[in-house]
């Protein structure tokens, strides 16, 4: 992790069913607030707002992320907020997937 507290990464985005989305994606993870972010770009239309993402990394690391509304800039900047990171646990909102019968 750089000095400045971001952390750098490099790897392949796919939904969360698998499907590819892009691959190799420059992704930049910062802490903001208490809630870590994952800031990458990408060409409109790749993805959409209140969407999963998993980032695979070399090593066999994988990043879940959500993309809030709002997450999306004109530009092609996505903010994502990071939800698991196997490479960090506790890292991100910990949130557990729903178990509704």
């Amino acid at each position: 992790m750089a000095s400045d507290g971001i952390e750098r990464l490099t790897g392949e985005l796919r939904t969360t069913e698998d499907e590819p989305v892009a691959e190799q994606v420059a992704v930049e993870l910062d802490g903001m607030g208490g809630i870590h972010v994952a800031v990458f770009r990408l060409p409109r239309g790749a993805v959409g707002e209140n969407q999963g993402l998993r980032l695979r990394v070399a090593g066999g690391r994988t990043i879940d992320l959500f993309i809030l509304d709002g997450g999306i800039q004109g530009d092609g900047t996505v903010r994502a907020a990071v939800v698991t990171d196997s490479g960090h646990p506790g890292y991100g909102l910990g949130l557990e997937p729903s178990t509704s019968d």
